[in-house]
């Protein structure tokens, strides 16, 4: 996906549990604004999240069904 600086910051965000209130992913047409958000909310929902990997294991239901999303939109 690229974008390697932003993705460090949110797992650090996550593994920290420093948390804010929002978070704006800025920046032109096609730079992965969209899918980083949509990552970003899997892995804080995810029930299985994996801290020493830094990702969403893929497999509980809230992975599942936000892959079932990805696909519908």
């Amino acid at each position: 996906m690229g974008q390697d600086n932003a993705v460090n910051a949110l797992r650090n965000i996550i593994k920290k549990e420093s948390f804010h209130n929002g978070y704006i992913f800025s920046g032109t047409r096609g730079v992965g604004k969209t899918t980083l958000g949509r990552l970003f909310a899997k892995s804080l929902n995810c029930t299985n999240y994996n801290s020493e990997k830094g990702d969403a294991c893929g497999v509980c239901t809230v992975c599942r069904k936000f892959k079932i999303m990805h696909t519908l939109i």
